[in-house]
């Protein structure tokens, strides 16, 4: 049964994941809403601006492992060139008047006006949520299929465009003195654009390749999560930037993050780090269930394969990777 707010069952699979974009949209969130009244500093949106920096360095990095596995789909493969041609200043988004630029330069220009230097930003350090994100969008975009996938980035770039023009665009000009023309705040005006024209692409295109209920339903579960864990980063902002918390840290930590070395290429270290992120239990608590989830997942992915590391599974072994695979209670936690 759908929760009050759902869409039917019934109805088609873009409105069920435009729904849940709207449902979670971040234009609602108070950090946002806050900075809208104009009662939170202008370096605090640079704060936001220089996470969202380093986020963009893993987002479109996905874009580029969505161009290869979907290379052979014509309108996906055009879609995500042009895209990434913006958003390296290759090319304009197609709109009068507008020029290239390279968009992670705005997000410096913005910065710098906030009162961040290049370096801050550089050396900005993303706390957990902001990490489980950036894995969650690469490792979906690694192993997914390609109209999940597109159902996943529906629901990020098309909150730009309601955030900025609703919330932010108005609180530049009523309390932070910037006229929507100015340079300062081009990196809003150009998504405030550019994303309402790349949100409308994704959706559209994740519709036809939604093919089957099995499809349908892992894209609404995707949505779903990508949405929960964009609120959350910016609810760790929130919490910093308004209410003025500091991260509690486990013994020996003195930094308000994890620095985790995490490989983007291994699905396995992505979920681990996922898990490490999202647990809310001391370090050592963590890493005690990720060692058992470790071997939990080697036991399934070995078992599916029906193959170990010298191609064949002791019988006490596989005894016990057969009922991994069907008790993922072992983790324990």
């Amino acid at each position: 049964m759908a929760r009050d707010g759902d869409l039917p069952s019934s109805a088609p699979i873009t409105q069920r994941i435009l729904e849940i974009r709207d449902r979670w949209h971040t234009k609602r969130h108070p950090f946002f809403l806050t900075f809208g009244e104009g009662k939170l500093s202008l370096k605090a949106l640079g704060r936001y601006q220089a996470l969202h920096y380093h986020f963009v360095s893993r987002a479109l990095a996905s874009f580029g492992l969505l161009y290869a596995r979907g290379y052979h789909f014509e309108e996906v493969r055009k879609m995500i060139a042009e895209n990434i041609a913006e958003e390296e200043g290759l090319k304009a988004i197609p709109e009068p008047g507008h020029e290239p630029h390279d968009h992670n330069e705005l997000i410096l220009r913005f910065c710098r006006a906030a009162g961040l230097s290049d370096e801050e930003v550089y050396n900005t350090k993303m706390p957990p949520a902001w990490w489980a994100r950036s894995l969650y969008m690469y490792h979906t975009t690694a192993t997914e299929p390609v109209g999940v996938i597109l159902a996943m980035q529906a629901t990020q770039e098309g909150q730009m465009p309601g955030l900025i023009g609703e919330v932010l665009l108005p609180a530049f000009e009523k309390y932070y003195g910037f006229k929507r023309t100015d340079r300062e705040i081009e990196f809003f005006t150009e998504h405030d654009a550019a994303d309402v024209e790349h949100s409308r692409r994704q959706i559209e295109l994740c519709g036809r390749h939604l093919d089957t209920p099995q499809l349908e339903a892992r894209a609404l579960q995707v949505a779903e999560e990508i949405c929960q864990l964009r609120w959350a980063s910016i609810s760790e902002l929130y919490r910093s930037e308004v209410l003025g918390e500091k991260e509690i840290g486990h013994t020996g930590v003195a930094t308000n993050h994890l620095d985790l070395p995490v490989d983007e290429g291994s699905s396995l270290s992505t979920v681990l780090f996922c898990l490490r992120c999202l647990a809310g239990k001391d370090v050592a608590h963590v890493d005690n269930r990720a060692g058992r989830f470790a071997r939990l997942f080697d036991y399934q992915r070995r078992f599916r394969r029906g193959v170990n590391r010298h191609s064949t599974f002791s019988a006490p072994r596989r005894r016990a990777a057969e009922s991994a695979v069907n008790d993922e209670s072992v983790i324990g936690i």
